[in-house]
C-alpha cells in the first residue's frame, strides 16, 4: 500500500517538521536506503527502489509507477522535495548503494565511487574525486578503491601510484566467478588496513552469464601497509567495525551452511580471532548497520532475533536491551543512534 511515511522531527522543539507519504503499489512497496544528511544538516537525501513480494491488500488499485524510483532530496528550510529523473543505469546502481554528499554539500554521489550529480541542478559531474580515499597519517599518499575493484595508493595529484590488490571485477565469465574490493577501513596509526571483498560466482550449469542466479560471499582481509602481508580473517562477513582504540576488529560472520551468524573479535593484525556471540541464522535477520561499539571499547550493541542486545567484548554479560513483538521483523533496525552515558 501507500501508508509508509518519511518523517522528519526537530528533537529540540519536539515537533514534526515534515511528513511525506512513500509511494506504494499493490504487489509491493518502495524501500528506502539509509538517510544521508548534508554537511550543514539542511538537506537529507535517500533512495526509493522497488521491492516486490508483498501480498496485495483486497481491492487494491495502486499501480506500479516506474518513475517513483530513484533519488529524493528534502530541503528542510523550504520543505521542498526534489526527485530528478534518472536513466535505467543509475536506477540499477541504487539497488546496491547508498548516497554520499561532497564535503561542501554541493554534490551528491551514488555510493562513494558511483556517478555524481550537482545537488541543485542534478546535472552529472564527471571529474569528482572518490569520496572514500583516506589520507595515510603524515604521508602524502592516500588510500582508496580504484577502478571499482582494487585497493590503490593515490599521490598528491590524485593519480594512482600503486595497486595494493589485484582483483578482477568483470572477467569474461570464463571461470564464471569474480571478486572485487567492496569496502575498507584504515587503522589510525596507518600500519594496516582491513578490507572486505565481494566474491561472486554462478552455478557451473548456468546457461547465460547475465542471468540473476549469482551467489556471493564477502571475505574480510587484514593487510599490513608496511609488509603488504594480506590474510583473510573471515570467510563471509556482513559487517565489521574497529574498536575506538583501533586495537581490535569486531565483525559478523555467517557460516558456510547458512545456519549460524556469529560475532567475532580479532586483533588489528588479524590474530587471536575469538567468538563473542553465537546466533541461529534463521532467528536474527541482520541487514545494514547492525552493530555499535561503546566509546570505551568494552562492549558492543547488536541486532538479534529479539531486538537489540549488548555484550562485553570478552563475551560476558550478555543482556537483552530491547524486545520487539514475537514475529516482528528485525531487518530494519539500525543501532547507529545508540549512545552510552
Amino acid at each position: 500500500g501507500n501508508t509508509d511515511e518519511v518523517v522528519v522531527m526537530d528533537l529540540d522543539q519536539e515537533e514534526v517538521i515534515l511528513e511525506w507519504s512513500i509511494p506504494g503499489y499493490c504487489e509491493g512497496l518502495f524501500m528506502s536506503s539509509y538517510f544521508e544528511w548534508s554537511p550543514n544538516s539542511q538537506k537529507v537525501a535517500f533512495t526509493l527502489t522497488r521491492h516486490d513480494g508483498v501480498d496485495s491488500a483486497p481491492n487494491c488499485e495502486l499501480e506500479y509507477n516506474y518513475l517513483d524510483m530513484g533519488i529524493y532530496q528534502i530541503d528542510l528550510i523550504s520543505g521542498k522535495i526534489n526527485h530528478p529523473p534518472l536513466t535505467d543505469e543509475f536506477l540499477f546502481d541504487l539497488l546496491h548503494a547508498s548516497l554520499s554528499y561532497s564535503q561542501d554539500g554541493s554534490k551528491l554521489r551514488i555510493g562513494t565511487r558511483g556517478q555524481t550529480f550537482d545537488a541543485e541542478t542534478w546535472e552529472q559531474v564527471f571529474s569528482e574525486p572518490f569520496y572514500d580515499t583516506v589520507q595515510l597519517c603524515n604521508q602524502s599518499d592516500k588510500i582508496g578503491i580504484c577502478n571499482d575493484e582494487n585497493l590503490c595508493l593515490y599521490g598528491q595529484d590524485n593519480q594512482i601510484t600503486k595497486y595494493l590488490t589485484e582483483y578482477r571485477a568483470h572477467p569474461e565469465f570464463i571461470a564464471q566467478s569474480f571478486e572485487f574490493v567492496d569496502s575498507f577501513k584504515v587503522f589510525s596509526n596507518c600500519s594496516s588496513v582491513v578490507y572486505q571483498t565481494r566474491r561472486s560466482w554462478m552455478p557451473p550449469l548456468s546457461p547465460e552469464p547475465n542471468n540473476e542466479l549469482v551467489y556471493y560471499v564477502k571475505p574480510l582481509h587484514v593487510m599490513s601497509l608496511n609488509s603488504a602481508n594480506d590474510q583473510v580473517i573471515g570467510a563471509n562477513v556482513w559487517e565489521y567495525i574497529l574498536t575506538p582504540d583501533d586495537s581490535r576488529i569486531v565483525f559478523y560472520e555467517r557460516d558456510s551452511s547458512a545456519e549460524e551468524i556469529n560475532i567475532f573479535i580479532a586483533n588489528s593484525d588479524g590474530s587471536n580471532k575469538q567468538q563473542i556471540v553465537q546466533l541461529i541464522w534463521r532467528d536474527p535477520r541482520v541487514y545494514g548497520s547492525s552493530m555499535a561499539i561503546s566509546p570505551t571499547g568494552e562492549s558492543v550493541a547488536f541486532v538479534n532475533g529479539k531486538g537489540i542486545a549488548i555484550v562485553n567484548l570478552d563475551g560476558n554479560n550478555l543482556m537483552q536491551l530491547v524486545n520487539i513483538l514475537d514475529g516482528a521483523s528485525t531487518d530494519k533496525i539500525s543501532v547507529e543512534i545508540l549512545d552510552w552515558y
